[in-house]
């Protein structure tokens, strides 16, 4: 017969398997734990310290803009920089003391521009937009260009600016 905390009789290989458990037996389990929530949160770590690019904002003709920072205020004097892909096509605007700004994009040809600023203490990329053809009226609705001081934040978008 066998007692409870007395060594295996049927198997003298297997551990002592008493009342309270066994240390050598439960470290295997620890072990694969650990391992199976390194796996499954290790994408989660990886996607959390990631950035998705947003789309380019596609403009044409002569668009009204306004430049404002994270927190939603205006962000007088600021340069805004419109590059082609190439590096070849460029402008650059200046947002004046209530941040507004205008820009001629029928001057340039069409394709993906990126936006950078030179503002102290904000991230120089801002993001990009498409130049999608020269027609010479006015875009309707004002170019909302989000400068940030953290990544991940800021952005162009197409609506209503804010106000002052």
């Amino acid at each position: 017969m066998i007692q409870a905390g007395a060594p295996n009789q049927l198997s003298p290989a297997l551990p002592n398997m008493s009342t309270k458990g066994c240390a050598r037996c439960a470290l295997p389990k620890v072990v694969l734990v650990v391992i199976a929530m390194a796996l499954l949160l290790s994408p989660v770590t990886i996607w959390a310290n990631s950035c998705a690019a947003a789309k380019p904002t596609k403009v044409f003709g002569e668009m009204q803009g306004v430049v404002i920072n994270q927190i939603g205020e205006r962000a007088p004097g600021t340069e805004l920089f419109f590059k082609s892909e190439t590096g070849t096509d460029k402008i650059e605007v200046h947002a004046d003391a209530s941040g507004k700004f205008k820009v001629q994009f029928s001057s340039l040809p069409h394709g993906i521009y990126r936006v950078t600023t030179n503002k102290v203490g904000h991230l120089e990329n801002v993001g990009e937009v498409q130049v999608t053809g020269w027609k010479p009226e006015i875009s309707k609705g004002t170019l909302v260009v989000e400068i940030s001081t953290t990544a991940c934040m800021g952005g162009i978008s197409r609506g209503k600016a804010p106000r002052p």
